[in-house]
C-alpha cells in the first residue's frame, strides 16, 4: 500500500515538475512555434518578440511581430505589429469551438514598395500567403482522410480591431528615393467563424492578415490612385521632362543660329 502511495506522490511530482518546465519555458516554445510556422505560411522571416499568457484570465499579449520583405525589396521589414492583445473565453478552450472575445492589434506598420506597375512587395507576400495556406489545406485534408477524423478545432472571433497603422509607400512616381509616410485607417472585423461557418487558427490568422495587407493597398490606391493612374502620370512626367529637355535643346540651338547670324 505504501508502495503505490508513495509511487502515485512521485509520478504527482514528476506531472507538476513537467507543467512547471512547460510553463517557465512556455514563452520560448511558443516564439519558435510562430517564428518556424509563420515563415512558412508568408515565406519570409517571421519573428516574434515576446508573448504572454493568463489563462485563468483568457488573457493573450504579444509584443514586437515582425514580418520580413520578400527578396529584391529595399527595407528588410514589411510589417511591424506593435502589440496584440487577445481575450478569450477560458471555458471555450475545452470545447471543440475557441470562443475569442476580443482582438485589438495596435500601431501596425507597413512599408509599401512597388519598384513597378506590376508588382509590389504586398502582392508578393499575398501570394505566398495564397499558395503555401493552400498546400496546407492539403496536407491537413490528407492527413484527416488517413485518420478518419478532423482533430483542428473551430474559432470564433467576435471582434478584431486594427488601430493606429502608419503606411511608409514607395512606388515609381517617387522615384524609390523619398518614401511617402501615410495614416492607415482604422479595421475592425465582426464575428469572424460565427453564424454557422467553419474557421480555424490558421484560416483566422490569414483573413486577418489579408485585411490588414488590403487596408494598405486601398489606402495606397486613394492616395495615389491606381497602378494605371500611376502608370499614366509616370508617362505624363516622362513626356513633360523629355519636352522641357527639347525645349531647352530648341532654344539653345536658336542662341547658336542667332550669333552665327551676327558674324555674317
Amino acid at each position: 500500500m505504501k508502495f503505490i502511495k508513495y509511487t502515485l506522490l512521485a509520478l504527482l511530482l514528476i506531472i507538476i515538475i513537467a507543467v512547471a518546465g512547460v510553463w517557465f519555458y512556455l514563452d520560448t516554445i511558443v516564439q519558435k512555434a510562430v517564428n518556424k510556422y509563420g515563415s512558412q505560411l508568408v515565406g519570409t522571416e517571421v519573428n516574434l518578440e515576446s508573448f504572454t499568457l493568463n489563462p485563468f484570465k483568457g488573457m493573450l499579449k504579444i509584443g514586437g511581430l515582425t514580418i520580413g520583405n520578400p527578396n529584391g525589396y529595399s527595407s528588410p521589414k514589411l510589417l511591424t505589429l506593435g502589440g496584440i492583445n487577445v481575450k478569450v473565453d477560458p471555458k471555450s478552450l475545452f470545447s471543440d469551438t475557441i470562443v475569442v472575445e476580443d482582438i485589438t492589434i495596435d500601431n501596425p506598420t507597413i512599408t509599401y514598395e512597388m519598384p513597378d506597375f506590376s508588382t509590389s512587395n504586398v502582392m508578393h507576400i499575398q501570394q505566398n500567403v495564397a499558395q503555401n495556406s493552400a498546400a496546407e489545406d492539403k496536407k491537413v485534408a490528407e492527413e484527416a482522410k488517413e485518420d478518419d477524423a478532423g482533430s483542428s478545432k473551430n474559432v470564433v472571433i467576435k471582434k478584431v480591431s486594427v488601430a493606429n497603422g502608419a503606411l511608409s509607400a514607395i512606388t515609381p512616381l517617387q522615384k524609390n528615393e523619398t518614401a511617402l509616410s501615410i495614416d492607415l485607417p482604422a479595421v475592425e472585423m465582426l464575428n469572424l467563424g460565427g453564424e454557422g461557418q467553419k474557421l480555424t487558427l490558421k484560416d483566422s490568422v490569414v483573413e486577418i492578415f489579408n485585411k490588414i495587407l488590403f487596408n494598405a493597398i486601398s489606402t495606397v490606391t486613394k492616395v495615389l490612385g491606381s497602378a494605371k493612374d500611376m502608370a499614366q502620370k509616370a508617362a505624363g512626367a516622362a513626356i513633360d521632362s523629355a519636352t522641357n529637355v527639347t525645349g531647352e535643346a530648341t532654344d539653345k540651338a536658336g542662341g547658336i543660329l542667332d550669333s552665327l547670324k551676327f558674324w555674317e
